[in-house]
């Protein structure tokens, strides 16, 4: 069985998307291949899939997550290069997978929404979703506060310029409803309160905070899964959302990420009708405006993106195939050149993976856990220096 959480069956047409893939890389131009190499680090205490991460200090943190047997996991763990070991640093008060979290000014960890059980009817499976939780490693404090009324999951968290968290989108408690509610978390009094909606819901999107503190929506599904193109802007001075205008194509399972200059690319996904998309678009914050890039060399969704120290992105690993029926888990990485708008063929992964966490610091990039070749959450954890 698949366990791709967004994704679905696999077919047995390999060997068709290994063609697809192969006169896709040979028609492509492509820049000189990267020499870093990925290194292999000591492996997750366990295998999970569907965890939130975040960088603390230098070391990389993975809150909650499924394990390989369906259980939703209350444990927090870090690697800890002193002693070359993931080490257990906090328990959950909420068993958490899906969830979505930042670190906040004062270097609590905010965690929030989710699912506490992937069992049907269950008494637990709507805790997580309707509560958020706080926590310091270094004191031990715990605190957990109510999302009003509305249950959150796929939904995005972000931590705004002036300390507070936007907290916008998701799917609600019975999958019936995806709400425009966007909430705003207070940290000095541990509180939540309502902010202006969504234009339109969506789960299952990208935020990206912008360098002048606006919020860029990308992407994500409406209520019946369907791919949108359409892109928002929040404002947190006027509290208002804008419409920044519409990606080329509808698009989910992308990357959005910053650049230097303040631009975004939102790279990759899949569409409408179940295919994986190759193109890429870049959002000019400062004009507000859409153009196409150059595509890259072969379609995938479910990778995660770095920014390099030289201004260029690296994507690494997801799933590609003529369609998800097909698909293929990726071990490849391309990089993406700004200045010359090029695709150049990045440093393999030992092994494939897709919807991992990627989590980066000045020094290190980390690919830790996801999904295997054979859609098997991996505790394997994958590090390259930057």
């Amino acid at each position: 069985m698949n366990r791709r959480f967004w994704l679905w069956p696999d077919c047995c047409s390999t060997w068709i998307v290994a063609l697809s893939i192969a006169q896709a890389m040979c028609c492509t131009p492509r820049g000189t291949t990267m020499t870093r190499e990925w290194q292999t680090i000591p492996s997750l205490p366990e295998s999970r899939d569907l965890a939130f991460g975040l960088m603390l200090g230098k070391e990389p943190v993975v809150v909650g997550g499924r394990s390989d047997d369906e259980l939703v996991l209350d444990t927090v763990v870090k690697f800890d290069a002193d002693v070359w070991a993931w080490v257990q640093i906090h328990r959950l008060q909420t068993p958490r997978a899906v969830a979505a979290g930042a670190k906040l000014h004062d270097g609590s960890l905010l965690v929030t929404g989710g699912y506490s059980s992937f069992e049907e009817d269950s008494s637990e499976e709507f805790v997580a979703a309707s509560t958020s939780e706080r926590f310091r490693v270094d004191t031990g404090s715990v605190a957990q506060s109510s999302l009003g009324a509305t249950y959150y999951r796929r939904h995005t968290v972000t931590t705004l310029h002036d300390g507070t968290v936007l907290l916008a989108g998701g799917r609600d408690r019975y999958r019936e409803n995806e709400p425009s509610d966007v909430e705003v978390y207070l940290p000095e009094t541990d509180t939540w309160k309502p902010t202006s909606p969504l234009p339109e819901s969506r789960s299952s999107h990208e935020a990206t905070l912008l360098l002048d503190g606006r919020v860029l929506i990308t992407g994500g599904q409406d209520l019946g899964n369907h791919p949108m193109a359409t892109t928002l802007l929040y404002d947190p001075v006027s509290n208002q959302w804008s419409d920044s205008g519409s990606l080329s194509e509808a698009r989910k399972g992308h990357s959005a990420t910053l650049l230097p200059n303040g631009s975004v690319l939102v790279a990759g996904g899949v569409d409408d009708s179940s295919n994986y998309l190759r193109s890429a678009e870049l959002f000019d914050s400062a004009s507000g405006r859409w153009r196409n890039v150059a595509n890259m060399p072969f379609a995938r969704s479910g990778h995660g993106a770095a920014p390099l120290p030289d201004g260029r992105i690296l994507l690494i690993g997801g799933a590609t195939g003529e369609t998800w029926r097909s698909s293929v888990v990726l071990s490849t990485t391309v990089v993406y050149d700004p200045k010359t708008d090029t695709w150049l063929d990045g440093p393999s992964l030992p092994a494939a993976r897709s919807d991992a966490l990627v989590l980066w610091n000045e020094e290190s990039i980390y690919v830790i856990g996801g999904y295997d070749e054979n859609s098997q959450p991996t505790d394997t954890v994958f590090r390259l220096n930057r």
